[in-house]
């Protein structure tokens, strides 16, 4: 629309300008148009007129492009300046305009008293004309060229055009330095957009850098093994044992683009959560592209940088951040535990893992967000006929998290409590007696005072959604009608389960 709007508006300037030149046509008695050229004076001032016009119009226009895109570049990304040289309408405009002066220029020598060049004349004018009707369209390109949002795009297709498996191979090297090169700017964009608190652009920067490294998941199969060799230059910064992981998994791009973003997620810790929840959220989509395009080498990168958030979370204290990254985590290893169960037994043992590490202040609805993942892993691998030996080792990983909040005696161990009569109660419904068992075992040795508190609380929460706005929306004490009108049979003494549950 502002494309459109733009070329209307030098249209209808002509119309007016012809218009007006038809109303002085009237004024002085010469009601016809007549496109006759004058004298040599008149000419010639009008070549001279010319001259001056268009020297000035792109004096100032290259005067306001250069404080503009200074100023974006020195905003977002000195790399503004190469993807305005780079520009084809950039130097089409100039070019157009030094022509026009040079033509001016140079038809002023032509000029004789008894012989005017009527036609070089007529087109040195409409030369003229169509620099000032240019003008508005590039403004608007300009604008458009050098807002933050347009710029990520426009480096979006750039890295794509890098990633093209079509491309010839014998130009990797320079096609992974571009893909470096697009990536690398983008992140500079998401970082300054974190310092300046401008959390909607920041976001758009690390989606576009998902959508390319999808896209490119994708299509990965397609290329050579030559492709997947880690180059020369990047590989200095990494100790050999990582650089071998990376080409054995073939994913230097994945790893390089979750680097990237693990700067910015650091950089948003304790101040931008929106930006930090989208972070874990792509990470996540990321794994669910690798699980069906069966990339378990990317998988296992995504593992390792989820824990490295995780921990970045846990030592910089943001809660907030790692609640958040425990619930994509979980989402990531659902995702897996069909088509590669070991990826999910991992996870569920990172998640005890990282459950356990964060046992301090705040931190401790971590370790409840922990318990509650391993809860709903568990329930989802009962709900989808997985191997029983896997759901037993998630129960496994629940028991191991309570067991280090019990020797440290967190005061979040009432939420845990709660965590295990919900699911023991689910098993119960379900038909599983063996794993009910042992999660009535293992609440065995917890105050009746702390399991009828666990129930009543079980019992009273009927709402799934939480009565505050978060980032799960989910009440974790919420339990679906059956489950809950189960607990106070699942709760009855241990003794009465020597044979079958009551």
């Amino acid at each position: 629309m502002r494309w459109l709007l733009s070329w209307l508006v030098s249209i209808i300037s002509l119309g007016v300008s012809l218009g007006l030149l038809r109303v002085a046509g009237v004024v002085v008695a010469d009601p016809y148009p007549r496109f006759e050229i004058g004298d040599i004076a008149t000419v010639q001032s009008i070549i001279d007129t010319n001259v001056a016009a268009v020297t000035a119009a792109i004096g100032v226009l290259i005067a306001l492009v250069l404080l503009t895109v200074q100023f974006t570049a020195q905003r977002y990304s000195y790399d503004v300046i190469r993807i305005f040289i780079q520009s084809w309408v950039n130097a089409a405009l100039i070019g157009f305009s030094i022509v026009t002066i040079s033509f001016n220029l140079w038809l002023g020598t032509l000029l004789k008293s008894d012989d005017i060049p009527v036609a070089a004349t007529i087109l040195g004018v409409a030369l003229t004309t169509a620099c000032f009707a240019f003008l508005p369209p590039y403004i608007v390109y300009l604008f458009d060229l050098l807002w933050p949002e347009n710029l990520l795009n426009y480096l979006q297709r750039e890295l794509l055009k890098a990633l093209d498996v079509s491309k010839r191979p014998t130009d990797v090297a320079r096609r992974q330095a571009a893909a470096y090169d697009r990536m690398d700017q983008m992140t500079d964009i998401a970082l300054t957009a974190v310092n300046l608190s401008d959390s909607s652009l920041a976001r758009h920067s690390i989606w576009v850098l998902y959508l390319a490294t999808a896209r490119y998941v994708e299509n990965k199969k397609a290329f050579g093994p030559e492709w997947f060799i880690v180059q020369e230059a990047e590989s200095e910064e990494h100790d050999d044992l990582i650089v071998g992981e990376i080409e054995a998994a073939g994913t230097w791009l994945e790893w390089r683009m979750l680097s990237e973003v693990e700067e910015v997620f650091y950089a948003t810790l304790n101040r931008a959560r929106e930006v930090n929840n989208l972070i874990a959220r792509v990470a996540r989509l990321l794994g669910e592209k690798a699980v069906e395009c069966e990339d378990v080498g990317l998988l296992r990168t995504l593992m390792k940088f989820f824990n490295t958030f995780l921990r970045e979370a846990i030592n910089r204290g943001d809660v907030r951040a790692g609640y958040h990254v425990l619930y994509q985590y979980r989402r990531l290893a659902d995702a897996a535990l069909e088509r590669h169960p070991e990826v999910t037994l991992e996870i569920a043992n990172r998640l005890s893992y990282y459950g356990n590490a964060a046992t301090s202040g705040p931190l401790l609805w971590m370790l409840a967000a922990a318990a509650h993942d391993l809860r709903i892993l568990a329930e989802n691998c009962h709900r989808r006929g997985g191997d029983c030996e896997i759901t037993a080792a998630i129960v496994a990983d629940l028991f191991d998290t309570v067991e280090g909040a019990e020797e440290k005696q967190s005061p979040a161990l009432v939420q845990l409590y709660k965590t295990l009569t919900a699911l023991g109660s689910f098993f119960l419904v379900r038909g599983d007696l063996e794993l009910a068992r042992q999660l009535r075992a293992r609440l065995a040795q917890v105050p009746d005072a702390t399991l009828e508190q666990a129930r009543r609380e079980l019992t009273a929460c009927e709402n799934p959604v939480f009565w505050e706005v978060t980032d799960r929306v989910v009440n974790f004490d919420f339990v679906e009608p059956d489950v809950r009108a189960s607990l106070p049979r699942f709760l009855e003494p241990l003794e009465g389960w020597a044979h079958s549950p009551p």
